[in-house]
């Protein structure tokens, strides 16, 4: 290699950068959970429904283990914000809410 430069990088002549193309269909839960996720930061049950055509019952089935249902708020989590953090608390308000409690 004697150090000489072929011509510019492609970056220097030609748009390199794309603008993003938004998801509007999938056809697993999964890929709805995570095209949520990136796009809501969170678990959006009613935009995975449309991204996937499936019933949120069956998105839920799907997702069993993967997303758990925080009993004060009645909104989704997935398994890694649900299982950190004070883990007793949410023990125990788990405990309630299968208890009826909550």
């Amino acid at each position: 290699d004697d150090g000489k430069v072929a011509g510019k990088a492609d970056m220097f002549t030609k748009r390199t950068i794309r603008k993003a193309v938004p998801v509007t269909h999938v056809d697993t839960s999964v890929e709805a959970l995570s095209v949520s996720m990136g796009e809501k930061a969170a678990v959006d049950l009613e935009y995975m429904e449309g991204l996937t055509g499936k019933s949120r019952e069956k998105i839920i089935s799907d997702l069993k283990g993967i997303i758990f249902k925080v009993p004060e708020s009645g909104t989704w989590q997935t398994s890694e914000e649900y299982l950190s953090g004070n883990i007793r608390k949410k023990l125990i308000s788990a405990e309630k809410a299968l208890q009826g409690d909550a």
